[in-house]
C-alpha cells in the first residue's frame, strides 16, 4: 500500500470495524492525540485502570467474573495492570527513601539482614514472582469456586495488584509520619493481607466465614509451596552476600 493510499484511508470516514463492530477514529495520529488516549485509558471512568481500582474495591467479583467470561472490554488487563502496580511501588519506594530493611528493624527484623536486603533490591519482581504461587494456593483452597489455575491467575494478579496500590499511601505514611513506629513491618503485612482476603472472599465464596478459612488454608499452601524454593534460594543468597 502507497503512502498516498495509507493516507486516503485514515481520511476516511470509518465508523466501525468490519470485524469486531467496536468504533474507529478517522483522525491520524499526534502528540495531543497519544497523551490524551493515555490519560483517558488512566482516568476514565467508565473502563480502563481507574475503573478497574475502583470497581475492585466495590465489586470484585463482577471484575473477574466478567474478565474470565471474555467481556474484558472495560477492565484493565490484570497482569498490566499488576506491571503498572509493582512498578510504581518501586519507583516510588525509591523517590521517598523508603527502606524495606529499616521497617523491618523497626519491627525486630535485624536478625536477618540477607533477607531484608534481598526484599529491599527485588521488591517490585517478588510482587511479580508470588503471583503464580498464590494462584496455585487458592486453586487448592478453593476448588468449589470451579476455576482453573489460570483464571485463579487471574484473581490474584488483580488481588495483588490493588494489594500493591494500597501499599504504595500506607508506606508513605508509616515513613514519613511515623517512622519510629516499633513492629510497623507486622502492621503493614497484616493489613494487606487483609486485601487479599478481601478479593478472595468477594470473588471466591458464597460465604464470608468459608471464604475467611479458605483464605488461610490458601496462605498455608503458599507458605509451604514457597518454602521449597526458599530453601534453595536462601542458601544460593547466603553464599552470594557473605
Amino acid at each position: 500500500m502507497s503512502t498516498t493510499d495509507l493516507k486516503s484511508n485514515t481520511e476516511n470516514e470509518i465508523k466501525n470495524c468490519e470485524v469486531c463492530r467496536r468504533p474507529i477514529t478517522s483522525k491520524r495520529l499526534s502528540i495531543g492525540f497519544l497523551v490524551s488516549d493515555a490519560l483517558n485509558n488512566i482516568f476514565n471512568l467508565e473502563r480502563g485502570l481507574l475503573y478497574t481500582l475502583i470497581e475492585l474495591f466495590r465489586n470484585p467479583k463482577m471484575v473477574m467474573t466478567e474478565f474470565i467470561s471474555g467481556n474484558r472490554q472495560r477492565f484493565y488487563n490484570p497482569f498490566r495492570f499488576l506491571l503498572v502496580a509493582a512498578t510504581v511501588y518501586a519507583l516510588v519506594t525509591s523517590f521517598f527513601g523508603l527502606s524495606i530493611p529499616e521497617f523491618m528493624q523497626a519491627g525486630g527484623g535485624s536478625e536477618n539482614m540477607i533477607t531484608q536486603e534481598f526484599l529491599a533490591e527485588y521488591a517490585d519482581l517478588i510482587i511479580l514472582a508470588n503471583v503464580p504461587f498464590a494462584a496455585l494456593g487458592s486453586w487448592l483452597a478453593f476448588r468449589p469456586a470451579k476455576l482453573n489455575y489460570s483464571e485463579h491467575l487471574v484473581v490474584n494478579a488483580y488481588a495483588y495488584s490493588l494489594m500493591t496500590i494500597v501499599n504504595i499511601p500506607i508506606d508513605i505514611i508509616f515513613a514519613t509520619l511515623l517512622p519510629a513506629l516499633e513492629d510497623y513491618w507486622k502492621i503493614a503485612s497484616s493489613g494487606l493481607i487483609l486485601v487479599v482476603i478481601y478479593i478472595y472472599v468477594r470473588s471466591l465464596s458464597e460465604s464470608v466465614f468459608k471464604g475467611i478459612l479458605r483464605s488461610m488454608l490458601a496462605f498455608f499452601y503458599v507458605i509451604m509451596i514457597a518454602a521449597v524454593f526458599m530453601v534453595p534460594i536462601g542458601f544460593l543468597l547466603t553464599k552470594f552476600y557473605s
